[in-house]
């Protein structure tokens, strides 16, 4: 048992990035106690699943000897919660979780604030279907200082004889000193699911507008993969060459990397030469490594209506979607069209803007 328990901490450490600052919360799910039994540091005064629904399971854990299955067969979410803890005002919390199974899961906060009855907002359902551990990560900001602050698991719509497994939850205190970092280090990753390693900080970047599109932007540091990302920015305008620096979120938005909540906008020069495409297969447009990039790819198109005003391309052995993001196209399918644009991942699918 001392190995499985040193695996599960080892484990632990590389759910926390290195740019994390504090470990607020952790836990495996190994204590329980009560009848019918509970997970001693879980199961706060917000849980509202009956106790009947919160169920141990030995032998089918992610890490260590148990898990916890949650049951909800209804549409409306009921909450799994920690113990009460202290938590700091305008700070920003990143919640890490292992699930399978199959229903929605999401993430939220108690902590007393003034408004929403004292809970956050909750973080967008993930959809589960899967006999595979897999794991998970949201942010939620607090806003009132209290010693009574609860983080929440929001279940809603269990089927299935697992309904919805959990295991192995960890809760970090990100920091909110934004820190200088270039686009390719927001970008790259090895990591599976393949989150930035900045996810939930604020940065210090900036690049060269490659795309815009009516709530935001695309921007690029020199050329090639992990070069580009998108910018989600209602406030600022910026055009194709503007060079531009900027404070923003790194945020995980449905798996697709970008930048949000700019502060401190500033056009350093105009009319600059937009970095050149990449040219890329249709394969590598649906990879991770060119998401937020510039990218040509040149193939038939072979769906002149792929629903939602997208087409598709394709050249064995991948097709790829082509969106109307920035610009609206009608294409004939055999006709072979050479497509210039910024990779988005979207709906669980890469797309070409």
């Amino acid at each position: 048992m001392k190995k499985i328990y040193l695996l599960a901490a080892l484990a632990f450490g590389t759910l926390l990035n290195a740019n994390s600052q504090t470990v607020v919360f952790s836990s495996s799910l190994e204590s329980w106690a009560g009848s019918p039994a509970e997970p001693t540091d879980m199961s706060g005064s917000k849980t509202n699943f009956a106790t009947d629904s919160i169920i141990q399971v030995t032998g089918s854990s992610m890490y260590g000897s148990n898990a916890a299955r949650l049951k909800n067969t209804t549409t409306t979410h009921k909450r799994f919660t920690t113990q009460p803890m202290t938590v700091v005002n305008g700070t920003t919390y990143e919640i890490k979780f292992w699930v399978k199974g199959q229903g929605e899961i999401r993430t939220g906060m108690f902590d007393g604030r003034a408004t929403g009855f004292g809970y956050a907002t909750y973080g967008s359902y993930i959809t589960v279907n899967s006999s595979s551990w897999t794991m998970y990560s949201q942010n939620v900001t607090c806003a009132n200082d209290t010693t009574d602050g609860e983080f929440i698991l929001s279940v809603r719509s269990t089927v299935g004889s697992d309904h919805m497994m959990v295991d192995s939850i960890a809760i970090v205190e990100l920091s909110s000193t934004p820190v200088n970092a270039t686009i390719y280090q927001i970008q790259y990753t090895t990591s599976t699911p393949a989150n930035s390693p900045y996810n939930g900080m604020n940065v210090n970047t900036g690049g060269i507008v490659t795309g815009y599109y009516s709530n935001g932007y695309f921007v690029q540091s020199g050329t090639g993969a992990w070069n580009g990302v998108m910018v989600y920015d209602t406030v600022n305008s910026p055009v194709s060459g503007d060079s531009i620096t900027f404070t923003a979120m790194v945020e995980e938005y449905f798996s697709n990397t970008r930048l949000t909540s700019v502060t401190g906008y500033s056009l350093v020069s105009a009319g600059n030469t937009v970095p050149n495409p990449e040219v890329i297969t249709t394969t590598q447009g649906n990879t991770e490594d060119y998401e937020g990039c510039l990218v040509k790819a040149t193939a038939p198109c072979s769906d002149d209506n792929a629903g939602f005003g997208m087409w598709t391309i394709y050249s064995a052995p991948d097709s790829l979607k082509i969106d109307n993001l920035m610009y609206s196209f009608t294409p004939t399918v055999g006709l072979t069209y050479e497509v210039i644009g910024c990779i988005e991942y979207s709906f669980s699918e890469f797309k070409l803007n």
